[in-house]
């Protein structure tokens, strides 16, 4: 990108990314990937929340638990069966619509 956007007029500014001190002592980048799977694995920690910034850090404490468990409900067996058998319904409400108008031609 520092070679190519120059020769269309564009200037180029590169931003260092992010970085924290890693377990080993030395820097580390802070990558999407690492704050997604420790929020996987650990839900909103204080670890998660220094590796982003503050107004994710406020959303991710005021939310995460309701996301969290909304996607517990949506992946559940009962969520599915449910809906399977909410289409079943639906489908035999439109059979009999369609059924009921073909027999008054």
């Amino acid at each position: 990108m520092i070679r190519i956007l120059p020769k269309y007029g564009i200037s180029f500014i590169k931003i260092d990314r992010i970085t924290t001190e890693g377990p080993d002592g030395k820097p580390e980048v802070i990558s999407a990937s690492r704050v997604r799977k420790l929020l996987d694995e650990q839900g909103v920690t204080d670890e998660v929340l220094s590796l982003v910034p503050e107004c994710t850090a406020k959303y991710l404490k005021e939310s995460f638990k309701q996301l969290r468990i909304l996607m517990q409900i949506l992946f559940s067996d009962f969520f599915r069966c449910m809906i399977a058998e909410m289409l079943c319904k639906i489908q035999k409400i439109f059979a009999q619509h369609f059924l009921h108008l073909g027999s008054s031609n």
